[in-house]
């Protein structure tokens, strides 16, 4: 990998539920802060995921194993006005050697 590609700045969020008496609590904490890379996706590469059943629209790149849960975690894209991206397809270790975590996001509002 070339040093300096993952200049994005990404918070890790992780989704807690509690439940009350007067009903469900939910509240989205900050796991990590890391470099990674946000890349919006091409037409080809969003028909790909569009055959998961997943609206993608961007792919967000970390270094090393993250472990990411579909509707549990999602990213704060801190570069970019602290956009939000719901992760809503699995992660991917695309090397095959856990050098590198791609998850599928979308834009949340889009």
């Amino acid at each position: 990998m070339l040093p300096g590609i993952l200049r994005d700045r990404v918070t890790i969020q992780e989704r807690v539920v509690t439940q009350k008496a007067t009903g469900v609590d939910e509240e989205w904490r900050d796991v990590e802060t890391r470099w990674g890379r946000v890349v919006p996706l091409s037409g080809e590469a969003r028909v790909r995921y569009d055959q998961l059943k997943s609206e993608v629209t961007h792919e967000v790149v970390l270094r090393g194993v993250v472990d990411l849960v579909v509707g549990t975690h999602r990213f704060v894209w801190v570069n970019r006005a602290d956009t939000v991206l719901e992760v809503t397809a699995p992660r991917e270790d695309r090397d095959g050697r856990q050098r590198l975590t791609v998850a599928g996001v979308k834009e949340q509002g889009v």
